[in-house]
């Protein structure tokens, strides 16, 4: 009960339109949809069975990561996600789109210890260009992304409404590819 009336004075407050500020900025024009070869028709009607692709990379392949990223002075976090948006770029021959990422919402220290799912999605706006080196494409990635992190109060759903996303029943709002990373460490 707490959180909810916290939530919504702040939805009536400045600071959500501090915010919303930020993320019309950020993605005014929206980009085309991220259009990805299917090995299926599209079906008309998104039905939600979409599918994910999780895996657990080896030690070494981590290791060897983690050096990569240490010697370009980015997070492991920053490192996938620059890779996977390269990945995407080369699939879609698309050199503007949006990857959503789950953030925590917990940055209020009262909801450090309450029980409930707190996760927001941010919209993160890649835009690959096929002449920018490696260290120049993490920079733009790491500044996107902490950027769009110190912004990840609105919730997404109230972003899709107030952008007026034109909605096309076959694909999500605003992002149709999306990035979590877990640093699991045993």
């Amino acid at each position: 009960g707490d959180f909810a009336a916290w939530h919504n004075e702040w939805m009536a407050g400045p600071e959500l339109q501090r915010q919303l500020s930020y993320w019309r900025e950020q993605l005014t024009p929206l980009p085309p949809p991220l259009d990805l070869p299917l090995d299926h028709p599209r079906p008309a009607i998104m039905s939600g069975r979409g599918g994910s692709f999780q895996f657990n990379l080896a030690k070494d392949v981590t290791d060897a990561l983690r050096a990569q990223a240490q010697q370009q002075g980015r997070t492991l976090y920053i490192t996938l996600l620059a890779a996977y948006a390269l990945a995407l770029h080369r699939v879609s021959k698309q050199h503007d789109f949006v990857i959503g990422t789950p953030v925590r919402g917990r940055e209020q220290p009262a909801l450090e210890h309450l029980m409930g799912f707190f996760v927001n999605m941010l919209p993160l706006r890649m835009r690959p260009k096929d002449d920018m080196t490696l260290p120049a494409w993490l920079s733009a990635v790491h500044r996107q992304v902490v950027d769009a992190f110190s912004y990840p109060d609105v919730p997404f759903d109230h972003l899709v409404h107030v952008m007026q996303v034109p909605r096309d029943r076959s694909r999500p709002p605003i992002h149709q590819a999306s990035f979590s990373y877990q640093d699991v460490r045993e």
